[in-house]
């Protein structure tokens, strides 16, 4: 038998029809967004007026999460500011800051988008939350078809995908931050120094060397955030055994800029991935114990390999990295036409028309991030089924704009998720300039699921 889990838990997993499920595995996964302008008062919490997703998460009236299962669970939030705004919110577990994000562009008619993401083991009764700084009131930017301001949280350690000899009890995700200002010359690495689990070194991650070496062959994950420097540039990069995988820039005048990316790679057993500046760049990173903007989180997502299936029956991993080497005008209503593939575990993401379709019923979760070109406009949107989701937006007029977004969604056999847009876009990109990512992966089958054929 080729996994742990198989059919037995596929059999398991009774979840409802409305996403609201009472799954006895442990299936745990959420998105919330905001769909109106909402002024946020020092040290608030920030409350969703949307449930895009609900599977088994426990969220309070004060948009409190509350585990009840013990694992890894991933975290990503993200905003929009109003108009000539300042945006400065944090992720909390219980009563520790786990790391920030702020946003503010000044330029006339500038909006700015920041966010972030971590990777936290809980226990049943841990709590995860995004609040307001205490010192600082934010102005966020929504509407019902602008939702620029979301929470997602999944359960990583769904346990679907486990193979035979997975170590239960060894830590397969890290988190790590950046607690002071750095700069660093001519493409050396990001020296974090934060571990948010106390666990990086037995999770694959040194903390002294700054790389990440896979514990084991798999499909991994990996999210990376930083700031700059008032008036300074974010220029970095991930690289895959010295080899190039994708960037994340920011520049604001006289301001902070905020950058992210992701990407799902497969990993050999040993592969280093490790976080670096741009050479010829001097990079320089804001970072503080109380304000800790720079993170870098990495998770093991599958053990297995292609071609392996879950209980030995017909259902495969599912997953899939994409991104653009190239810049491109993008006429309105139209998909982004992605040109890089990173990885397409299942063959499930067409790259003819920048569309995913789901192999089998399920839970899934998708990043996307982009960059304009200077002085323009950065606004793309996700869609399932050509239904909307939420979006990601920037624009600066004296600089390239970067943008972000997350949802997990649940889907049916056959179901389509794509990247579009509404009006004309000028995305940035080239063969070694890979800001604009879309990915997506199965967090956990539904009961009873085939897949489809074709």
């Amino acid at each position: 038998m080729a996994f742990l889990c198989g059919l037995v838990a596929l059999c398991l997993s009774m979840l409802g029809a409305d996403g609201q499920g009472t799954s006895v595995t442990p299936v745990a996964a959420f998105t919330k967004g905001l769909t109106s302008h909402l002024h946020l008062v020092q040290g608030e919490n920030l409350n969703f007026d949307k449930i895009i997703t609900n599977v088994n998460a426990h969220i309070d009236a004060n948009g409190v999460f509350q585990a009840t299962k013990q694992g890894m669970y991933a975290f990503h939030f993200y905003s929009l500011t109003r108009q000539n705004t300042e945006l400065w919110i944090e992720l909390y577990k219980n009563t520790e800051l786990i790391c920030s994000a702020y946003a503010h562009n000044p330029s006339q008619g500038g909006y700015a988008d920041a966010g972030n993401s971590a990777l936290l083991y809980l226990t049943p009764g841990d709590t995860v939350y995004v609040k307001a700084h205490d010192a600082y009131d934010n102005t966020f930017y929504g509407e019902e078809d602008q939702i620029y301001t979301t929470f997602t949280g999944v359960l990583l350690d769904s346990g679907f995908f486990e193979h035979e000899g997975f170590d239960k009890t060894a830590p397969h995700g890290f988190s790590v931050g950046l607690t002071s200002n750095l700069t660093i010359a001519d493409g050396g690495k990001v020296a974090y120094d934060k571990d948010f689990n106390n666990n990086a070194a037995m999770a694959g991650y040194n903390m002294t060397s700054h790389d990440f070496i896979a514990p084991v062959e798999g499909l991994y994950i990996f999210h990376l955030h930083a700031l700059s420097l008032a008036d300074k540039e974010v220029y970095i990069e991930l690289f895959q055994n010295k080899q190039y995988v994708l960037s994340a820039y920011a520049y604001t005048t006289n301001e902070w800029g905020d950058a992210a990316n992701s990407v799902i790679l497969h990993l050999n057993q040993n592969d280093d991935v490790t976080i670096k500046a741009r050479p010829q760049y001097d990079v320089q990173l804001f970072g503080d114990p109380t304000q800790v903007y720079c993170t870098f989180s990495g998770a093991l997502l599958s053990m297995t390999v292609p071609g392996n299936n879950v209980g030995g029956g017909s259902l495969s991993e599912v997953a899939f990295s994409v991104g653009l080497s190239h810049n491109v005008n993008i006429s309105a209503y139209s998909k982004v036409p992605w040109d890089r593939l990173f990885i397409n575990y299942g063959n499930r993401f067409d790259m003819r028309t920048g569309t995913f379709t789901a192999e089998v019923d399920g839970i899934y979760v998708f990043l996307f991030h982009g960059l304009s070109q200077t002085g323009q406009e950065f606004y793309v949107e996700l869609y399932h089924n050509f239904q909307y989701i939420d979006s990601a937006y920037a624009y600066d007029a004296n600089s390239y704009a970067a943008g972000s977004n997350a949802a997990s969604l649940k889907l049916m056999a056959g179901d389509q998720v794509y990247v579009g847009v509404q009006s004309q876009t000028i995305l940035y990109g080239g063969y070694d300039e890979i800001y604009c990512t879309f990915s997506g992966y199965l967090l956990a089958p539904l009961a009873q699921s085939q897949p489809i054929v074709g």
